[in-house]
């Protein structure tokens, strides 16, 4: 599978589902909500690459939630969090990629790797900030 978007392609991705109720039929509305969390790797067409991580607490009709968090050379130029920061439509300029596009890549590849692991639990200590305090132990990604 590959995945590509106006000079952004997914080198690497990987996902886990959140919800250990998720159900395809329930997907919109009645709690089955997919909720995959995870990141991938993206060439960008000047050769540079950006590892995006994804957490997505999306409710259905309920509209759209989500944590991302873009990194460039290193260093984190982007730790975004939908209804909660700054429209969409300025974020372009902090991380030089048009945000939509980026998102909407991230969120397809992490889902396309969720729906082929499977849910794991996670722990987060900070629930306002998941990626740096998130648990999981070796066993969980052999099984």
């Amino acid at each position: 599978m590959s995945f590509e978007e106006k000079g952004m392609q997914v080198i690497s991705c990987w996902g886990n589902i959140t919800n250990p109720a998720y159900n395809p039929d329930k997907n919109r509305d009645g709690g089955g909500y997919l909720q995959p969390f995870g990141g991938c790797l993206i060439e960008l067409n000047d050769g540079g690459t950006v590892t995006v991580l994804l957490d997505d607490y999306s409710a259905g009709w309920f509209g759209g939630r989500y944590h991302i968090i873009v990194i460039r050379e290193s260093k984190t130029v982007l730790d975004y969090w939908s209804g909660r920061d700054l429209p969409t439509k300025t974020l372009d300029n902090a991380i030089g990629l048009d945000f939509e596009e980026l998102h909407g890549l991230t969120y397809e590849a992490v889902t396309f790797a969720a729906l082929r692991s499977g849910y794991r639990r996670a722990e987060w200590t900070k629930p306002m900030n998941p990626f740096n305090k998130w648990s999981a132990t070796s066993d969980d990604f052999l099984n």
